[in-house]
Formats: structure tokens, sequence, C-alpha cells
């Protein structure tokens, strides 16, 4: 991206970065080959140190538009690819493939195994962020996305968040800028900026509370009965919440809430379910929180 927004992004970018932790490597085989039919050759940056949470693919072609990732072939082969690097490196969490024209990076792209590797996400070439255009150069919605997408595929990785599945990212919308699930239970993540909210929230407490007494409200006016759940503590740079709203011949449903503040940025973190899955909400609320605050 290009532009007045430039600056923003890279903001919520290191913000995100500030919310995630690092990778290690282990070693596995050199892998590399090539696909005749399309004329891309192939192989995996670090030899046989290739095997980490991000495993990077090096893509080689005469043509850069060979790089097509709509087209059958070339899907073919980046599901021949990933399907090598799952069977001989299991801690792999995140595929990017990044392809030359020669000498010149035209393409890049990745997969995530929060989308159950089912999604190939566009990447910009040269900052290796997802593509989004904005609509005009006011627009920092593409902005609040791409600094979603990075702090979730950053936060969830290893075991603890190995059933979650990704739903929505990258989409055009603005209620949320990533949403998931994971055993009847669902997430989702929305950036907004404090100034946006005219000063009527001075830190990420109050915004927490504003959240929770907003679930509560709306419950009482479908009909139902709204208590507050018990407190969890995750350090004092995050704020939690819960609610459970209780109506007359319906499932009890939880709303737990998330929020930490970083460089004016609430980054807000819904976790809802209704029973029997309430506790797994409960569960996800706590590796999210666990997560946030470990996280460097």
């Amino acid at each position: 991206m290009a532009g007045k927004s430039e600056p923003l992004l890279r903001r919520l970018i290191c913000t995100a970065l500030l919310l995630v932790a690092g990778l290690s490597a282990a070693a596995a085989e050199p892998v590399r080959g090539q696909s005749r039919e399309l004329g891309i050759q192939f192989e995996l940056a670090g030899d046989a140190d290739w095997c980490d949470a991000t495993v990077v693919v090096q893509l080689g072609a005469e043509r850069a538009a060979v790089y097509q990732a709509e087209s059958l072939p070339f899907l073919r082969m980046i599901g021949r690819i990933r399907a090598i690097i799952n069977d001989q490196c299991p801690k792999v969490e995140r595929v990017l493939f990044i392809g030359f024209e020669r000498d010149r990076k035209v393409f890049a792209a990745e997969m995530n195994r929060l989308t159950r590797w089912r999604r190939i996400i566009g990447l910009d070439p040269e900052s290796e962020l997802p593509a989004c255009t904005p609509t005009g150069p006011n627009d920092i919605e593409c902005d609040r996305r791409v600094a979603a997408y990075a702090t979730v595929i950053g936060l969830m990785t290893g075991p603890a968040f190995a059933d979650v599945e990704l739903t929505s990212m990258m989409e055009d919308r603005t209620d949320l800028q990533v949403a998931w699930e994971e055993r009847g239970a669902f997430g989702a993540l929305q950036l907004s900026h404090r100034t946006e909210h005219d000063g009527r929230y001075a830190d990420h407490v109050a915004f927490a509370d504003a959240n929770a007494d907003g679930a509560a409200e709306a419950c009482t006016e479908d009909g139902g009965q709204a208590t507050r759940m018990p407190a969890k503590t995750f350090g004092a740079a995050i704020a939690y919440r819960g609610v459970m709203c209780r109506r007359r011949g319906h499932p009890a449903r939880a709303n737990l809430i998330l929020v930490r503040l970083q460089d004016d940025w609430f980054y807000l973190f819904s976790i809802w379910a209704e029973d029997p899955h309430v506790a797994a909400a409960d569960a996800m609320a706590s590796r999210i929180g666990e997560a946030l605050a470990g996280a460097r």
C-alpha cells in the first residue's frame, strides 16, 4: 500500500508485533524442485534448517505471468509444496511464497494453519503484508485489516490454538477485522482509535467496561437477565470482562471481552458462545489473555 496511510500502517504493524512472541528453528532435509508445466523452480529457504514456524518458499521463473494464484496449475503446485512441508515439518504455522522473475521480486502470498491451509492470502511483494486497496487517501480500513490479521496470526501460534480456524479476514467490513471459531465458541478482533470515541474512554479498562455494559444492556433489552462473570487478571495492560445472558427458553450465552490499548489503539477481542459451549469460550478467552500477557 502506498500514500498517506503508510505511516499509520507502520505504527499498527509495529503495535501488532509487540503483541506476539518469537519463533524457533529446527533442522530438516533440504527441499527443492520444479514445475515443468509452469516453468517454475522452487526451493525452501534455509537449506537443511528450513523447518520453522514460518517456512519460506522461494519461487523462480523467467516470466512474472506464471504467478497466477487463482489458476488451477499454480494452485496444484502450491498444494504439493505445502503438503511436503506439512509432512516434514510438524511445527509449521505459516508458509510464505516469494516469487521472482529472474532476480526481480514480483509475487508474494502465504498460507496459514489458522485457515486450515485452505486459503491463499495475496501479499504485496515489497512489504510482504496482505494486499489491500484503500478506497481513498484517508481510508484507514485497509490498515486496520492488515494490523488485525498480523496480530492474530502472530498471537495464535502453537498447540494452545491448534483447533482455531479463521472464518473472516481481510474482508470489506467494518464491524470487525478478523473472526474465528473453535469448538462451538466464536471470537473476533476489532481495532479502533481512541479519537474515534470522542474521548469517552480514558484507557483500556474504561473501554472494556463500556463494551461489557453494552452486552448487558442488549441482553436486558432482549428480555434476558444479565449477570457479570468472575473477573480474571492477565496483568495491568489487559482488561477482561464477562457477561452471562440468560433468557427463558433459550440457552445461556456468555460474552467475554479482552482489551489492550497500544499507541492509542484499542484492540478489542470479543469471544462468545451459548450453552453447551460456554466452557469452550471461557477457555479460549483465557488462552488469548495469557498469550497477550506473555507476548513481547
